[in-house]
Order: C-alpha cells, then structure tokens, then sequence
C-alpha cells in the first residue's frame, strides 16, 4: 500500500468513526426521548386510573 492509499484509508476509517460516533449520539437522544414520552403516558394513565 503506497503512503497515500495509507492516509486515505485512514482518513476514510476516521470519517467511519466520526459517523458512527454521531449516529450513537442520536440513537441516545431518541431513546432518551422515547423513554420520556412513555414515562409521561403511563403517568397519565395511572392518573386517569385513580380518578376513574
């Protein structure tokens, strides 16, 4: 492998784990979400229960 298909196989390879590292990211920030929006509905239906 010549110097330059080495630096761009690394640079491709760091961009890969750039990516990777955001759509983690967001993966959380969605699941963190979900987490909250159904914590709020079982709320609301534990209150709609007691009312009832």
């Amino acid at each position: 492998m010549s110097k330059l298909e080495a630096i761009l196989s690394q640079e491709v390879e760091a961009e890969i784990q750039a990516l990777l590292a955001e759509a983690r990211g967001k993966a959380e920030a969605l699941r963190r979400e979900a987490e909250a929006k159904a914590s709020a509905l079982l709320e609301g239906r534990r209150r709609a229960l007691e009312a009832a």
